[in-house]
This record gives structure tokens, sequence and C-alpha cells, in this order.
């Protein structure tokens, strides 16, 4: 009996090493299994993180793109806003000058307008005393000729006479 329990024991023993080295085994496999899924999980994890970086690259390089264009056109409105300031100092400066032109001109015709009006009454002025010269050289010329009638009168009255 006792070499049938020690028989026993030694196959318990037996069986017990056998279910410990299958358990191990699966475990082992179990392992092995999670082992592969993790190395598969990290692969697909280090391309999503590849794409990741690349879009990451793309946008970055896109934005620096925009920043730049940005500036650009910032330096663009700026220049134009000089530009207008400029414009309009220099429309400002012209709208002055044409007022001052224009009340220059208004001056000026005045002036003209005041001389031509001089011109003309120094004219009717001038043409008056003419009128008035020759009036009397006129006068003159008809008292002379009343004289030389009166006395070409009384000649030939004396003559008639004689």
């Amino acid at each position: 009996e006792s070499l049938y329990e020690l028989r026993r024991h030694v196959y318990a023993k037996d069986n017990l090493e056998i279910v410990d080295r299958l358990k191990h085994e699966k475990q082992m496999n179990d392992m092995t299994i999670e082992r592969d899924q993790l190395k598969e999980q990290f692969e697909e994890l280090k391309v999503i993180r590849n794409e990741l970086e690349n879009e990451c690259t793309i946008l970055t390089t896109s934005n620096e793109n925009d920043m730049i264009e940005y500036t650009k056109k910032q330096e663009e409105i700026s220049d134009e806003q000089s530009k207008l300031i400029e414009l309009t100092q220099i429309v400002e400066q012209k709208e002055m000058d044409k007022k001052h032109l224009t009340d220059r001109n208004q001056i000026l015709s005045d002036k003209l307008f005041a001389q031509q009006t001089d011109v003309e009454l120094q004219r009717h002025v001038r043409s008056n005393s003419e009128l008035k010269q020759q009036h009397e050289v006129l006068l003159s010329t008809l008292l002379l000729e009343q004289q030389l009638h009166t006395t070409t009168a009384n000649q030939h009255k004396q003559l008639v006479k004689e």
C-alpha cells in the first residue's frame, strides 16, 4: 500500500508539474499573444505618430507661409495707407493752391476790370477833351470866317461906294 501511495504521490506530483507546466505554457502563449498585440499596437501608433508629425509639419509650413503672406499684406496695406495719406495731403495742398489761385484770379480780374474801366473813362475824357478842342478850333475858325466875311463885306461896300 505504501508503494501504491508513493506511486500515487509521484503521479500526483508529476500531474501537478504537468499542470504547472501547462499553465506556464498557457501563460507564455498568452503573454506572447499579448506581446505581439502590443507590438502591433506600437507599430500602429508609430505610423499614426509619423502621420501626425507629417501633418504637423505641413500645417506648420502652411502656417508660416500664411504668416509671411499676412505680413506682406500688412506691409502692402501700410504702404497703401501711407500713399493714401500722402495723396490726401497733396489733394489738400492742391485745393489750397486752387483756392489761392482762384482768389488771386478774382483779384486780378477785378484789377483788370478797374483798369479797363479807367482806360475807357480816360478815352472818354480824352475824346471829350479832343471834341472841346475841335469845338474851340471850329469856333475860332467860324469867328475868323465871320470877321473875314465882315471885312470882305465892308470892303465890298466900300468898293461899291467908290
